[in-house]
């Protein structure tokens, strides 16, 4: 019996890390302009940029490790929505179950760093 029970908290605990919180702010700029701000802003904070489309609106970029992260892989998607453009950031901590607040520090860094090189 205890093997069950070791298994379905395995489970929830996998289930539980595949949610994700994301983070929108709207931004009164072209995608294409949004876009090349998103890259610059990533560059500034010191994130490896892996993978980018403008034409899909994506971003994927990831963090180094650090003493209390082994890095996190974050995703960036950019929607054009009439004279405004979304902007939806996600981080996830990629080898480990909590990030530490980590995930949310660098989704709020990202859009508020945009916000400023917006402005």
């Amino acid at each position: 019996m205890r093997l069950v029970c070791d298994k379905t908290v395995k489970i929830h605990i996998f289930v539980y890390r595949h949610f994700t919180n994301i983070m929108t702010k709207s931004f009164n700029a072209k995608k294409e302009t949004v876009f090349r701000a998103c890259k610059q802003v990533l560059k500034d904070l010191g994130m490896e940029i892996n993978g980018s489309s403008l034409a899909n609106g994506k971003i994927l970029a990831s963090t180094s490790g650090t003493l209390l992260s082994w890095g996190e892989d974050i995703e960036i998607k950019i929607t054009e929505k009439g004279t405004y453009t979304l902007v939806s950031v996600s981080s996830n901590a990629s080898s480990q179950l909590f990030s530490w607040g980590k995930d949310s520090a660098n989704e709020r860094n990202i859009l508020n760093e945009l916000g400023r090189k917006l402005s």
